[in-house]
């Protein structure tokens, strides 16, 4: 076979040469290099005495040497046994549908030539010869259509194929509508069929599956999203802010790290985009930010950041501000939000009263959220109706609520009354 090969071989590199029988050969070589090279005792069928080796002996020795020795692929013949299961009930769906369109496709004629055939269409036994005048071939399966044919045409029962709407109902205030009153696209089918009844018009005329307002619902979001970022062109100096939230994903079970990004300023306050991040890492964040900020083209309006004081943010190397402005080229003011920064003097108020905690959790707080629910909120005291207490907070009440009275008359920039 090696030799025969090198001659093939120097055919092969001729062209010219390769004539149909040279192909042949070639094709007769390959096929042979499937045969078993069988080195096999002389007597090896009468040897062995495991019968299972005797057949796979003989097998190996078919033309295209038939099985093959291995351990049992169970993956494999898992599939296998998947796939030929799939197989039976699709054969048996594709007999039952073949039954059911012959069923309906059953000729069915009727032919008559005297009008006391006409008359009477409910013929039990009709002589078939020379009685031509009343001549009728009855059937196993006569639909309605074919009992109500006059004539002597034949009539033959075709299946009605439905035809979809064409018409949409679609737009990006509708769209919009459904998205705010969280309709699914179940829902809104359920809304719009009974509508259009009422209206007067066919709901079968118009696209009204689940798939189709589906696809329209996604298509109008894109032509809004666009809209809302072609239409956004603020003059005023812009101040970008993010805060990340771990949430439960849309489509699991597992939590994801979120961050809602908007922009506010004179007379603008726009969300741009809660886009999900791979990691909580500051490089994260400055890459959603700024992508954010780059695909509604806000960048050389933004001026100022705002932001929690984690160190995600305030790093001085890997923060998410350092970040940002490297990747926007430029300085911007940083406004750390207020309200962490109190937290951050209220924890060093706790820790030199209740001493450092042992966990993220401080107990007191977590042992009194867990009880809250089980409190009765209606009937309640105040710290000053113990004595002792009272003793304690008495100058600290009167300075707590003339402070509460002064910041009520005073303008609050954020509302917060």
């Amino acid at each position: 076979m090696f030799r025969e090969w090198e001659k093939l071989k120097k055919n092969k590199e001729n062209k010219v040469k390769r004539s149909e029988a040279l192909q042949q050969k070639e094709e007769n070589w390959k096929e042979r290099l499937e045969d078993l090279f069988d080195i096999a005792h002389a007597g090896a069928l009468e040897l062995t005495t495991i019968q299972e080796d005797k057949d796979f002996l003989i097998a190996q020795r078919e033309k295209g040497r038939r099985g093959m020795m291995g351990a049992t692929d169970t993956a494999l013949y898992k599939k296998q046994i998947e796939l030929q299961k799939r197989q039976e009930v699709l054969d048996i769906r594709r007999a039952r549908e073949e039954a059911e369109k012959a069923s309906r496709e059953e000729q069915v004629i009727l032919t008559s030539s005297s009008s006391e055939a006409e008359e009477d269409m409910c013929v039990e036994c009709a002589d078939v010869g020379d009685a031509e005048d009343d001549m009728y071939v009855e059937t196993a399966d006569v639909n309605d259509e074919a009992l109500g044919a006059v004539g002597g045409t034949p009539l033959t029962s075709q299946p009605t194929s439905r035809r979809m709407g064409q018409l949409s109902l679609f737009d990006n205030k509708l769209a919009a509508s459904f998205d705010v009153t969280k309709l699914s696209d179940r829902g809104a089918a359920a809304v719009i069929t009974p509508v259009l009844q009422n209206l007067g018009h066919d709901p079968a005329e118009y696209k009204l599956s689940y798939s189709s307002i589906r696809r329209e619902r996604i298509k109008h979001r894109q032509a809004i999203a666009e809209n809302l970022k072609a239409d956004f062109r603020p003059d005023v100096p812009l101040t970008i802010h993010w805060d990340g939230k771990i949430l439960p994903d849309i489509t699991g079970k597992e939590s994801v790290d979120r961050l809602p990004i908007l922009v506010s300023g004179v007379g603008v306050d726009q969300l741009l985009a809660v886009p999900k991040l791979p990691s909580g890492s500051g490089e994260a964040s400055a890459t959603a930010v700024y992508e954010a900020a780059l695909s509604w083209g806000i960048c050389d309006r933004i001026k100022a950041m705002s932001f929690d004081t984690t160190a995600v943010n305030t790093g001085r190397l890997n923060g998410a501000c350092v970040l940002l402005e490297q990747k926007m080229e430029n300085e911007l003011l940083w406004l750390a939000c207020r309200h962490h920064m109190l937290e951050i003097v209220l924890e060093a108020v706790m820790i030199h009263s209740l001493g450092p905690s042992k966990s993220p959790d401080i107990a007191i707080f977590k042992r009194f959220q867990a009880h809250w629910p089980y409190t009765n909120q209606s009937a309640y005291q105040t710290v000053l109706s113990d004595e002792q207490a009272a003793s304690k907070v008495a100058n600290i009440s009167v300075q707590l609520t003339a402070f509460a009275q002064s910041q009520l008359e005073e303008f609050q920039p954020r509302d917060e009354r």
